[in-house]
C-alpha cells in the first residue's frame, strides 16, 4: 500500500467522522428547538457532502489550515453538543 493510499484513506476516515459529528450536532440542537444552530449543521452538512476530494497537494500550507479550522470546528462542535444536554 502506498502512502498516498494510506493519506486518502485517513483523510475519507477524516470526512466521514466530520459527517457524523454534524449530524449528532444537528439531532441535538433540533431536539433543544435551537433553529439557527440546525441551519449552520445542515450547512455546515452540505459542505462537507459537496466539497471534492482535493487533487494534488501543491500548497502543503492548505492542508495544515485546514486540519487546524477541522480541530477548532470538532472542539467547538462538542462544546455545544455537551453545553446543550448539560441544560436538559
Amino acid at each position: 500500500m502506498s502512502s498516498s493510499q494510506a493519506g486518502g484513506g485517513l483523510a475519507r476516515y477524516r470526512v466521514h467522522a466530520l459527517f457524523v459529528l454534524t449530524a449528532l450536532y444537528v439531532a441535538v440542537k433540533t431536539f433543544a428547538h435551537d433553529y439557527w444552530s440546525v441551519g449552520f449543521g445542515l450547512a455546515v452538512l452540505s459542505i462537507v457532502l459537496l466539497t471534492p476530494e482535493p487533487a494534488a497537494d501543491s500548497e502543503p500550507w492548505r492542508g495544515h489550515a485546514l486540519r487546524v479550522v477541522s480541530a477548532c470546528f470538532v472542539v467547538v462542535t462538542l462544546a455545544s453538543i455537551v453545553t446543550t444536554l448539560s441544560g436538559f
